[in-house]
C-alpha cells in the first residue's frame, strides 16, 4: 500500500466535504487514508457507514473500521463499538470497550458508565462511584456530565462527601498537570 504524503491536507479537504454535506465526497477521501492507516479517518468512515453518508448504511463495515482504529486506540471508536454492542445486546462486550476507552480518558465513555453505575444498569449500584466518575469526565470537559453530577450532587444530599471527594481528586490531577 502506498503511503500518502499529504494526509493533513487530505483530512481537512475531508472534513470540509462533510461541512457541506458533499458525503461522496467525503467518503472518497476518509476511505482513502483509513486504508492507508488513518486513524481519525477510520473513526469517521465507521461512522459515515453507520449513517450511510456517501455510502449505503453497513453496520458490519461500520464495526470493520471501529475495530481496526480501537486497535490503534482511538477512544472514539472503543465507544462507538462499546455503544454498538450493547445495542446490540452484547453486553458484555460492549461493556468492556467502555470500560477501555473510560481508561484511555474517553469523557464520553465515563459519563455513560457512571449513569449506569448510578442507576445499577448493568454494575450493582454505586452511586458514590459514579459521582467521582462524573467529576473525572467533567474534568475532562463534558459538559453533559457536569449538568448531570450538579443534579445528583442536589438531588443525593447525602452523597456530598462523594462529590467534595471527586471534586479533590480533579483538583488533584489539575495541579498533577500543571507540575509538568
Amino acid at each position: 500500500m502506498a503511503e500518502i504524503k499529504n494526509c493533513d491536507d487530505i483530512y481537512a479537504k475531508a472534513n470540509n466535504y462533510l461541512d457541506i454535506s458533499e458525503y461522496d465526497s467525503a467518503f472518497k477521501s476518509f476511505f482513502k487514508l483509513a486504508k492507508n492507516g488513518h486513524i481519525y479517518a477510520q473513526d469517521t468512515l465507521g461512522y459515515l457507514y453507520l449513517n450511510g453518508y456517501g455510502t449505503s448504511v453497513s453496520i458490519e463495515n461500520a464495526i470493520t473500521w471501529w475495530k481496526k482504529a480501537s486497535k490503534n486506540n482511538s477512544t472514539y471508536a472503543q465507544f462507538q463499538l462499546g455503544c454498538l454492542y450493547i445495542r446490540e445486546n452484547k453486553i458484555s462486550k460492549g461493556l468492556e470497550l467502555l470500560e477501555v476507552a473510560k481508561k484511555n480518558n474517553s469523557a464520553d465513555a465515563m459519563h455513560l458508565l457512571a449513569g449506569y453505575m448510578y442507576a445499577g444498569k448493568y454494575y450493582v449500584q454505586n452511586k458514590d462511584e459514579a459521582i467521582v466518575l462524573l467529576n473525572k469526565a467533567v474534568l475532562l470537559g463534558h459538559e453533559e456530565a457536569a449538568k448531570d453530577l450538579m443534579k445528583l450532587t442536589l438531588f443525593e444530599s447525602g452523597r456530598w462527601k462523594t462529590f467534595l471527594k471527586g471534586l479533590r481528586l480533579s483538583w488533584k490531577i489539575i495541579i498533577n498537570k500543571l507540575k509538568l
